[in-house]
């Protein structure tokens, strides 16, 4: 989790933030992220893949 109101970032650094927040790897809340695992694991026990090609 990460917080931007206590870090600044360079332009740089905030595209590769926005990327990552874009892809689900960094989350704004505890919740967020809670329920992204949530559903990512719902797929995995389906048996499922969340890949795209």
């Amino acid at each position: 989790m990460w917080d931007p109101k206590y870090v600044r970032l360079t332009p740089t650094a905030k595209e590769i933030y926005d990327e990552l927040f874009r892809t689900k790897i960094l989350h704004y809340t505890p919740e967020s992220a809670a329920q992204h695992v949530t559903q990512v694991w719902k797929i995995l026990i389906r048996g499922g893949s969340r890949q795209t090609r």
